[in-house]
């Protein structure tokens, strides 16, 4: 444990955001480290359970089961203890593809202290979000499309602290849902175009007297080249672009189209892989307004039904920048691939399938 006076005052703020602020930060962070290692430039490509953020319409395109855990040390150059998890599986059945994904957040135990000094208790914040997700194909190898469900709960500040120290009546806790839907496209030249909504529910509200934040409305969209697709080499170039919802009429109105386009967070990246068991990829996010702008990079090994992949995106931090006792921000990313017999033969995986890949040059 830890006295964490930055992170407390942190927490302290968003528990009294204004109903203008999107609240829930948790559902904007980028999980899997095949993403992260490609600057988050995923949504034209959705081929790993990550698709249960990214890209819903990816859920369409699987014929194995898989199955994948995510850990990040979390933001580790400001936070010793923080930590990001995310869990997700993907199951096929001949009915259509059935996905579901639970995301954790913690930023540590936390320690308070009067402004006297004297040690009054501590607790570890944390947020949760399970969710549900539903894929099929319309157009069977070219387009996919996904809908999917989640709870999100936060567990802020405990009920002494609100009572004690911010004079609250209560709160510190936050429940809600919000739906998620998205669809995939795929050429038959090995061009995929990717579209993805999430996080549309009502707000959280973590003060007794119910005012609420409202959560991170995002709109993805998405690009991807298979631009080699050999037997032994695979390149694959990806852009996105992604936007945070709220407030959008206004900003429109006050700023104009060119300022929420230019706040938008961009990435482009890029993929190559040999004899599909070794990975590199490098990407770059750029977020002016967030003040994240740099490179991304990992790599994966994958061997029978296992892989392994890591990525690094410490250097998008400005705080992380020309600071001696920076800790990387990795991403460790897990997944079991098992093939699944729908009774149509052998199938294979989905980052593999469709002539849309197989034909492209």
């Amino acid at each position: 444990m830890k006295k964490a006076g930055f992170l407390f005052a942190t927490l302290v703020g968003l528990a009294s955001a204004d109903a203008f602020q999107a609240g829930a930060v948790m559902l904007t962070i980028y999980p899997g480290a095949k993403a992260v290692g490609m600057g988050g430039a995923f949504t034209g490509i959705a081929d790993d359970p990550t698709c249960m953020f990214y890209n819903l319409g990816g859920l369409g395109f699987f014929r194995d089961m898989e199955v994948q855990l995510t850990h990040s040390p979390w933001l580790r150059t400001l936070v010793e203890d923080a930590y990001f998890d995310y869990f997700a599986g993907v199951f096929p059945t001949k009915v259509g593809v059935f996905g579901a994904s639970v995301t954790y957040l913690t930023p540590g135990e936390v320690e308070i202290y009067n402004e006297s000094g004297d040690y009054l208790g501590s607790f570890k914040p944390f947020d949760v979000a399970v969710q549900a997700g539903y894929g099929f194909e319309p157009l069977p190898d070219h387009l996919g499309v996904g809908m999917g469900f989640k709870v999100f709960y936060s567990y802020l500040i405990p009920d002494w602290v609100m009572r004690e120290i911010l004079n609250e009546p209560g709160g510190g806790k936050a429940l809600t849902f919000a739906v998620d839907g998205g669809a995939l496209y795929k050429t038959p030249i090995g061009i995929n175009f990717g579209f993805n909504l999430s996080n549309f529910g009502p707000g959280v509200s973590y003060s007794g007297e119910g005012q609420a934040d409202p959560l991170p409305w995002t709109l993805r969209l998405g690009f991807a080249w298979h631009f080699i697709r050999s037997e032994y080499h695979k390149l694959t170039l990806a852009a996105d672009w992604h936007k945070v919802l709220v407030g959008l009429f206004d900003d429109l109105q006050e700023r104009g189209l060119g300022f929420v386009l230019d706040e938008g967070w961009r990435s482009v990246g890029a993929e190559y892989s040999l004899y599909d068991m070794l990975y590199l990829r490098y990407g770059y996010f750029h977020d002016r307004y967030g003040y994240r702008m740099g490179y991304t990079f990992g790599g994966g090994i994958s061997y029978g039904a296992f892989k392994l992949d890591i990525a690094d995106d410490s250097a998008i931090y400005e705080f992380n920048k020309h600071n001696p006792d920076v800790k990387r921000n990795l991403r460790f990313t897990l997944t079991f691939v098992k093939a699944v017999n729908l009774g149509g033969g052998t199938a294979q995986p989905q980052g593999q399938q469709g002539p849309s890949e197989e034909s492209a040059p």
